[in-house]
């Protein structure tokens, strides 16, 4: 079993996380409707479960893949151990300071009216950060799955763009701000575009 994953193209992969986007957007839209009942679970993830068609099998997959074989492993979140080396260093350290940065002028700049707009790309930052390390998790012999999830990263990246237009229409003020935050963004986008073409190559 483990070997048909590694077969599936970047296709395939995106159903994958097209089927997982619905499972957790119906979970967070219902979750307000059935919070204060005592079974809450039950119904949600029945709920849920009737949307699953392949995430099943490619959760069972992947983490054959990506077994943990150390004995002290409890957080979710872990770079591999020689991620300094690795290609896709520059993308983590340079979202990471993306991320610092956004969260900075949030914390320092941003008004009410953009408030929402600020917590948005703290979360898109998050979801970014997770995927570089993804990617860097994936073995050499599946640029299709590496490939799926430069997709992903460069809609996100192309998201947290436009929310820096969204601050600069609130706040002309802080539209050097935002315009150099942009451009950092781009050139991240055009790094992830080289990763993702290396890839292609492999196929």
């Amino acid at each position: 079993m483990a070997e048909d994953v590694k077969k599936w193209d970047e296709f395939k992969w995106e159903s994958i996380f097209r089927e997982e986007d619905q499972c957790i957007n119906t979970y967070m839209r219902e979750l307000p409707r059935y919070i204060d009942l005592p079974d809450e679970e039950e119904i949600l993830f029945g709920r849920v479960r009737k949307l699953q068609k392949s995430l099943p099998e490619a959760n069972e997959l992947y983490d054959m893949l990506f077994e943990c074989t150390c004995e002290d492993c409890e957080d979710d979140f872990l770079l591999p151990e020689d991620w300094s080396n690795m290609k896709e260093a520059d993308i983590y350290r340079k979202v990471l300071d993306l991320s610092l940065s956004w969260t900075r002028l949030y914390s320092t700049s941003f008004k009410r009216e953009v408030m929402n707009c600020g917590l948005n790309g703290i979360c898109l930052y998050a979801i970014l950060l997770s995927r570089v390390v993804a990617v860097m998790e994936i073995p050499v012999d599946m640029p299709s799955l590496v490939i799926a999830n430069c997709k992903r990263l460069n809609s996100t990246i192309n998201d947290i763009v436009g929310l820096t237009n969204n601050v600069v229409a609130a706040q002309p003020e802080l539209s050097a701000r935002m315009d150099d935050h942009a451009a950092r963004l781009l050139i991240v986008r055009e790094k992830v575009m080289n990763l993702m073409y290396e890839n292609k190559m492999k196929i």
